[in-house]
């Protein structure tokens, strides 16, 4: 176990310094920037409140795969599944390159926006759900193995 914990522990330093997740630790950064001048029971309170929505989104995927005895990479035993995933790669391809561009409907935009911006636990809970879903792309080489590991433990 404890070997597992210290390759995880530098593989999760490795993931801070991927191009996609680089940015958001960016990001966050900035928030400690604007966090400055404001009491340590404040800024105590808007980490914890950071670090609940990062445990919300994997509390989530965790309940997902307990509630729905899903094991890893099931999805990808569907041709369906694989169709949908080979058209949604192809279309963000196209719209990398340019060919056209998809944007979200004004009101779930601003509604995106606004929660984003809240000040308060709120917005910092929301920043961490969106953190960890930004950062998640950059996680399969890693979280993979990871996971399995952790998916194959008996339960108790």
């Amino acid at each position: 176990m404890l070997r597992y914990l210290i390759l995880g522990f530098f593989g999760g330093m490795l993931l801070n310094v991927m191009p996609c997740v680089l940015p958001v630790i960016t990001l966050k950064i900035y928030g400690f920037i604007n966090q400055a001048g404001q009491s340590r029971a404040r800024v105590l309170e808007l980490g914890l409140a950071y670090c609940a929505g990062v445990f919300a989104w994997f509390l989530g995927l965790a309940a997902l795969i307990v509630v729905f005895g899903l094991n890893w990479s099931f999805q990808f035993q569907n041709k369906g599944f694989v169709f949908a995933m080979m058209v949604i790669c192809l279309v963000f391809g196209l719209n990398l390159i340019g060919l056209f561009e998809l944007v979200l409907p004004g009101s779930l935009n601003t509604r995106l926006a606004n929660a984003a911006s809240k000040e308060g636990p709120g917005g910092a809970f929301i920043h961490g759900l969106f953190t960890t879903l930004m950062g998640s792309s950059c996680t399969a080489p890693l979280l993979g193995p990871a996971l399995g590991f952790a998916l194959a433990q008996p339960r108790r």
